[in-house]
């Protein structure tokens, strides 16, 4: 996996440290629309902790 943003990605969390967030990290994964997905692939997740996301 890639992160096309990466700035953007370590400065979100920078500020998302900074501002005190005590929730955790929180990131929305997706792939572009032309991309063909396998039954193998794993799918786009939220990884919100406070709904039951990843761990």
């Amino acid at each position: 996996m890639s992160v096309l943003n990466l700035t953007d990605f370590c400065g979100m969390l920078v500020f998302d440290k900074w501002t005190c967030n005590t929730n955790g990290r929180q990131a929305i994964f997706y792939r572009d629309a032309g991309v063909r997905v396998s039954a193998s692939d794993p799918a786009p997740y939220s990884a919100d902790e406070s709904r039951g996301g990843i761990r």
